[in-house]
């Protein structure tokens, strides 16, 4: 029997699944659906460790908030208002889990990663522009790792029961 505290622990765990897809897109799946995602207990690490991240991205915002950075603030706003939609937390939506529905996350995702890069440059504006390229480059190759990891996946999406056939396939291998 499944309780109500163990539905709310996997709903915010899988809200951690959503961000980790936009920090490193692996094991891309067409569909979550039965017996994909373990119901968690109120106890377990995962649950608590997504709590309590997703907490500080609120105490962010209202940091923002106090501190009037209104482009920053929008952009995190649109990123929780977005998950909140897709969390089934105010209303079940009719699936778990999908990695198509974080597809709008994104957008505050690489608007923030662009901010970092920019950030970190101007940071790092008191040593040479060779050191400043070499530390863009590298930021480049890290973002193209899981670039080519995602490209790479198109193999599998090549037409429908080709993409039924490698997710069946991945499924078992889970297990």
């Amino acid at each position: 029997m499944l309780f109500r505290s163990q539905k709310i622990a996997t709903k915010i765990y899988v809200l951690s699944k959503y961000l980790g897809i936009l920090l490193f897109p692996k094991d891309l799946r067409a569909d979550y659906s039965y017996n994909q995602i373990p119901f968690l207990q109120l106890s377990d690490s995962r649950f608590l460790l997504s709590l309590v991240l997703h907490a500080g991205i609120v105490a962010l915002a209202v940091y923002l908030f106090v501190r009037k950075k209104n482009l920053a603030l929008f952009f995190l706003l649109f990123y929780l208002a977005h998950l909140f939609l897709i969390s089934n937390l105010a209303v079940e939506i009719g699936t778990t889990f999908s990695e198509r529905l974080v597809y709008i996350c994104s957008f505050p995702y690489c608007v923030f990663l662009a901010w970092g890069i920019l950030g970190a440059m101007k940071w790092l504006s008191h040593i040479s522009l060779n050191a400043r390229r070499a530390i863009l480059l590298s930021f480049l190759v890290l973002l193209a790792i899981p670039s080519a990891m995602t490209v790479d996946r198109k193999s599998t999406r090549l037409n429908s029961s080709h993409l039924v056939i490698s997710y069946a396939v991945f499924c078992l291998k889970k297990k």
